[in-house]
């Protein structure tokens, strides 16, 4: 068993049937980066990560940003028993889709691979989802 600290980011839309739209992701900060202090800037992080890939969603389902809640938690799982791939933005995030849609186009690896490689190059060049776009908004 591999336990690890993740942030669990539970994305929902209260109003439709349960299920419809509904997102799980786990967001891994490795603690030797240090990219983060608080524990609001871990979940503003995590979420904004489950947002952009979630974005991908907006073409097969307009709207769709407008009706989700995102809740983070920070929970201890075994990584082994998670089913989605692990991908990595860099810097020490990596991050695994558990649970998405079954028209969602999170579904779809080139799509989510080339949302990825945007993700990444904000991540490196201090855009969106760094500490310090994190802590603007806090």
């Amino acid at each position: 068993m591999r336990a690890f600290d993740v942030y669990q980011v539970d994305v929902c839309a209260p109003s439709n049937e349960p299920g419809r739209d509904h997102y799980l992701v786990y967001v891994h900060f490795d603690p030797a980066t240090k990219s983060y202090s608080t524990e609001a800037e871990f979940n503003l992080a995590g979420s904004w990560i489950a947002e952009r890939l979630i974005r991908l969603d907006e073409s097969a389902s307009p709207g769709i940003m407008s009706r989700l809640q995102f809740h983070a938690t920070r929970v201890t799982v075994d990584l082994d028993s998670l089913k989605g791939g692990v991908h990595s933005l860099g810097k020490g995030i990596t991050f695994w889709i558990e649970l998405s849609p079954v028209w969602s186009r999170l579904r779809n690896q080139s799509l989510v691979k080339l949302q990825i490689l945007t993700m990444q190059s904000e991540v490196r060049g201090g855009g969106p989802g760094t500490r310090r776009h994190c802590t603007a908004e806090l």
